[in-house]
């Protein structure tokens, strides 16, 4: 793979500002972080934490925690929006950290050929590489049923949210 690229959730509808922010970040390694995200995750379930991962954002915005399940909101600054770009300055170090990665090892409750993004950045934040956290407050919304569907769609001029295949034309 030559140059830098993009990783997109399947399951996520964004609107292009947060696409543009991740390009124009001057970090290599950056992932998008739905800041309001509690209001999201309250329309969609009654008990948000359950459905959380853990994240905490340093100094620099640089994230030092990242997609463990939290014991409550204090471990959560901010939610995974399911975007990260990857800079072309550092695609080959991070494809020889992964292929480092222990095979056999299991990474939250998966084998190695069935390892979750989450689990990946995690594993790069704790060998001390930078991930940095690109902030925003809205335009995004995760829809894993038909009733996510549905609210999105009532919901899609009020967010500013496009869907994906109609990004390009924003």
């Amino acid at each position: 793979m030559e140059g830098g690229f993009l990783v997109v959730y399947g399951d996520v509808r964004f609107g292009p500002s947060i696409v543009r922010a991740l390009i124009a970040a001057p970090e290599p390694l950056v992932v998008a972080v739905h800041m309001r995200w509690r209001e999201l995750w309250k329309r969609r379930m009654g008990d948000p934490v359950a459905d959380t991962e853990t994240m905490k954002i340093g100094a620099s915005d640089h994230i030092i925690e990242f997609g463990k399940k939290p014991r409550g909101y204090d471990a959560i600054d901010g939610q995974c929006g399911g975007l990260t770009r990857v800079d072309a300055s550092v695609v080959e170090r991070r494809r020889r950290f992964y292929g480092s990665l222990a095979r056999p090892r299991v990474y939250d409750g998966n084998a190695f050929e069935g390892m979750f993004m989450t689990s990946f950045i995690r594993c790069i934040i704790n060998d001390r590489m930078p991930v940095s956290a690109v902030r925003f407050d809205g335009g995004r919304t995760e829809i894993d049923s038909i009733e996510n569907l549905a609210a999105a769609a009532t919901r899609r001029n009020s967010t500013g949210c496009v869907a994906l295949h109609r990004a390009s034309e924003s």
